[in-house]
């Protein structure tokens, strides 16, 4: 099967006029910045050569970038790793005056593209059962397959130093995560400090004033972590205070594959197999008790977690995506 990833990351050069040309656009074409932004019609023209070169079974897409397929043939599948439009309705939802007014913008243009992409996708791939059920509801006759994010068995060959008391990493600048780090910092930290707790923040994208907050709190802030095993395998505990987001969140997959217990919030969770009781915390006070209960009751990852979440069963997911339909039946 001949298969066409169009790009999921496209760089977007971050020059003041080129960007203010793509806000003009949006705004004058109806169109949202988001979208705007990226260079979707020359992309197409290079989807569309690849095309005529190999012409493909199926060419799969994100939100962003969807209206890059050429119209053929083949079919069409939505790569879907976030309701986009909910995500920007949830940060609008904390801001005020132009802000606000903007993103609510964004988000109501982003669920028009969705609901229009969701219809005319011949399947879609999503990575949690709650982002299925809005496109189901958004889409009556919609069928959206749930691949699920792998949990890999803990790799015993990872040396086991326990360093750090509680560790989070991630790449600070996506507006989620900025939301979860200074949360951290302002709410949880603090309390973790006092009472003696070792805590490591690894991650770039750290703004060097929040940066300072975290160390002069005890924190070690080492960047960017080129080792995620060996972080894991440093810290008794990983911290998951998500307030914002949708999709799933990689870092605590990955954390718990690694055999690193999580406490986090309901969010952190979101998608991912229901860790055991005590792990899961909403609000600050919260969170920092059952960080402390799990440190003193030495936490581990219960043998067995992220059944349903393997290898097998992501390829029995994809194998029902790639498989071929009949025309009457290629709308899902």
């Amino acid at each position: 099967m001949q298969v066409i990833r169009v790009p999921g990351a496209v760089s977007v050069r971050r020059r003041p006029l080129l960007l203010a040309g793509a806000m003009a656009r949006a705004f004058f074409g109806g169109r949202p910045y988001s979208i705007a932004k990226y260079p979707v019609a020359r992309l197409g023209q290079v989807v569309a050569a690849e095309c005529a070169a190999r012409p493909p079974d199926v060419v799969i897409a994100g939100t962003f970038l969807w209206d890059a397929i050429p119209e053929g043939p083949w079919r069409r599948i939505h790569d879907c790793h976030n309701i986009e439009h909910a995500l920007w309705d949830d940060f609008a939802a904390g801001t005020r005056g132009a802000r606000r007014a903007f993103l609510r913008r964004e988000a109501r243009l982003l669920l028009r593209q969705e609901v229009r992409l969701w219809a005319e996708a011949d399947a879609i791939i999503a990575i949690a059962t709650e982002d299925a059920a809005v496109i189901r509801s958004a889409v009556p006759g919609a069928a959206p397959v749930v691949v699920p994010v792998r949990i890999a068995p803990p790799d015993p060959s990872v040396p086991g130093a326990r360093r750090y008391d509680v560790g989070l990493v991630g790449a600070w600048g996506w507006a989620p995560n900025a939301d979860a780090i200074g949360y951290f910092a302002a709410k949880i930290l603090p309390a973790l400090a006092a009472e003696g707790r070792s805590v490591c923040v690894a991650g770039g994208d750290l703004p060097p004033r929040l940066r300072g907050r975290l160390t002069a709190l005890g924190a070690d802030c080492p960047g960017f972590a080129p080792d995620l095993g060996a972080f894991y395998a440093s810290c008794r505990v990983i911290a998951a205070p998500y307030r914002k987001g949708g999709g799933v969140r990689m870092k605590v997959a990955e954390a718990l594959s690694q055999g690193c217990p999580v406490a986090g919030t309901p969010l952190a969770f979101r998608g991912l197999p229901a860790p055991p009781a005590g792990w899961i915390a909403e609000g600050a006070g919260a969170l920092v008790a059952a960080i402390g209960v799990m440190l003193r009751e030495g936490a581990t990852v219960p043998p067995g977690y992220g059944a349903g979440h393997g290898r097998a069963d992501q390829a029995r997911a994809l194998a029902r995506i790639l498989a071929p339909t009949t025309p009457s039946a290629s709308k899902v």
